[in-house]
């Protein structure tokens, strides 16, 4: 007797489901995704209930709407796992000033510092309002899961208040909160430096219930190994997950830091050793790449004197998945560095810069960013039992979409078995 389900979606030209072992897509896997040629979804009840080809789940399925893909893909939507979302202003001049090689305006707060002082000059309403609107551009290109980082608030109280607000959100898209207390020494608490260290320490259990994960910035740029292993072991004695800012800009220890501590995920990893990769996989933490930020800085160009930032970071990719790491892509979206809240783009890019095969990037932004959340239970693949989050996208294969730039080719994007975005809910044919 056929099964009923709420909705069937058929003649899939590429049905790309993610589905990888128990650490998501690593080393040879990443190259070998899952695509069933003419696939079908069945979905009942915000789940996935069904996977296969055409035929069989026709034959199996009694579906209240059946959609016809017409040999379009369809995917898991995006998990975006490393999002400065909440945050006030922009710093287009900034960065105009910085890619020509020129420094910010004299006493004008730049950089992190530039945000704190724009999240702080921003109500309520329109901070939440501008995160409503980045996630309508997150969801509207595929992504259906997102974090979210506090890290812009000059003080605690700040901090507290970007994680109230994050609470706040209502939205197709998932938003996993996390608390980044350590992102940049507050320019109001700049005199005292181990005060403020003190404060957010003890603050840390304060978290638990408000945050999925704390996070550190474990730079030259922002603080110490010795400051961040304090941070991250207030958070493990609270029983919180971490996440860190490992070693973007030089190699303090901060990878081999982050996997001590068993972080979920490492993330910039740009300048860690062979030693703290190999840890980085033996501990399986997933580590989080980046390349908006290496675009957007121009670190794989060179400059206006010849000069290339990080001309190592395609090598130093496929060091870890060499070295058997779950890698995971994300868009970094914050206003400095990474000002892109779409995952296609990060795709796109990560194929050009690092030299990611369309396969590698696919499963590095579905199934391995859900692991890099810790929410590869329910999402970042299409299987059964899993949340029913499915992009159905204008294109017959998963390479066509990395092979082309600068569009975007979602058709349609379904939350929960719903439709929620994208021309498919009027545009699919139903029968």
């Amino acid at each position: 007797m056929p099964t009923t389900v709420d909705r069937l979606l058929v003649h899939a030209g590429e049905l790309l489901t993610a589905r990888a072992g128990p650490r998501g897509a690593v080393g040879a896997a990443l190259e070998d995704p899952e695509v069933i040629p003419d696939g079908a979804l069945a979905l009942a009840g915000g789940r996935i209930v069904d996977v296969g080809d055409s035929a069989t789940l026709l034959a199996r399925c009694d579906a209240t709407v059946v959609e016809d893909m017409e040999g379009r893909l369809v995917t898991p939507g995006f998990v975006d796992s490393h999002v400065h979302l909440v945050h006030g202003g922009t710093r287009h001049a900034e960065y105009d000033r910085r890619i020509r090689g020129l420094p910010p305006p004299s006493g004008a707060p730049a950089g992190i510092a530039a945000t704190m002082a724009h999240t702080a000059a921003t109500d309520d309403a329109a901070l939440l309002a501008r995160a409503h609107r980045d996630l309508d551009v997150m969801l509207a290109h595929g992504t259906t899961t997102t974090e979210a980082k506090t890290g812009y608030g000059d003080g605690l109280d700040e901090e507290w208040r970007l994680l109230r607000l994050t609470g706040a959100l209502s939205h197709p898209v998932t938003v996993v909160p996390t608390f980044l207390p350590a992102h940049a020494l507050p320019p109001s608490q700049a005199h005292d430096r181990r005060g403020f260290l003190d404060q957010v320490v003890a603050a840390v259990p304060e978290a638990v219930g408000r945050a999925a994960f704390v996070d550190v910035f474990c730079d030259p740029l922002g603080f110490t190994v010795e400051e961040c292993e304090r941070v991250l072991a207030a958070a493990q004695r609270a029983g919180l997950p971490r996440k860190v800012h490992a070693d973007q800009t030089a190699d303090v220890g901060a990878t081999a830091l982050a996997a001590r501590r068993g972080a979920t995920s490492i993330d910039h990893v740009d300048h860690a050793d062979a030693a703290a990769i190999e840890a980085l996989a033996a501990t399986g933490s997933v580590a989080v790449l980046l390349p908006g930020v290496a675009h957007h800085l121009g670190e794989l160009t060179p400059d206006r004197a010849g000069h290339v930032a990080k001309p190592h970071l395609p090598a130093q990719a496929q060091r870890l998945v060499d070295a058997g790491a779950t890698v995971a892509l994300s868009t970094d979206f914050n206003p400095g560095t990474s000002p892109t809240p779409s995952m296609q783009t990060v795709l796109e890019l990560a194929v050009r810069l690092f030299r990611v095969s369309a396969a590698a990037a696919w499963q590095m932004a579905t199934i391995n960013g859900a692991h890099a959340l810790g929410l590869a239970r329910d999402r970042g693949s299409l299987e059964v039992g899993k949340a029913a989050d499915v992009v159905v996208w204008d294109v017959a294969s998963h390479q066509q979409v990395t092979n082309r730039y600068g569009t975007n080719q979602v058709r349609s994007v379904l939350v929960g078995g719903e439709p929620v975005a994208g021309e498919g809910r009027e545009g699919m044919r139903s029968r």
